[in-house]
C-alpha cells in the first residue's frame, strides 16, 4: 500500500466579469493572469488551468510565489502513522552474521 501523499488546497481570488462575448476572469494576486470563457463555468475552468500553469512557471523559473490576501495555501498534515522515521542499527547483526 502506498503512503498517502500530502495534500494542499489553494485559495485564489478571482474576479469574474461579463463581457460582450462571454465572461472574463482575472486574478488580482497574479499579475497578467486573464482568461475568457463563453460561460461562467468555462471561464472558471480556464482560470483554474491558467493558475496551475502560472504557478508551475514560477516554480520552474525560481520566481517567488506571490502569497498574500489574494493567494493562500493550506495543507493537510499527514497522520502521525505516516511520518517518516530514521532507524539506526548495527549491520550485520550477530544473528545474521553467524556469530553466536
Amino acid at each position: 500500500m502506498c503512503p498517502k501523499q500530502q495534500s494542499f488546497k489553494i485559495s485564489v481570488t478571482v474576479v469574474l466579469e461579463k463581457d460582450t462575448v462571454g465572461y472574463h476572469a482575472s486574478c488580482p494576486g497574479f499579475k497578467g493572469l486573464h482568461v475568457t470563457g463563453k460561460s461562467k463555468k468555462e471561464a472558471l475552468e480556464n482560470v483554474k488551468d491558467a493558475i496551475s500553469c502560472y504557478l508551475l512557471s514560477l516554480i520552474k523559473h525560481g520566481d517567488p510565489i506571490p502569497f498574500g490576501p489574494d493567494f493562500t495555501i493550506e495543507y493537510e498534515p499527514l497522520p502521525e502513522a505516516w511520518m517518516i522515521h530514521k532507524v539506526e542499527m548495527p549491520w550485520p547483526t550477530q544473528s545474521l552474521s553467524g556469530i553466536s
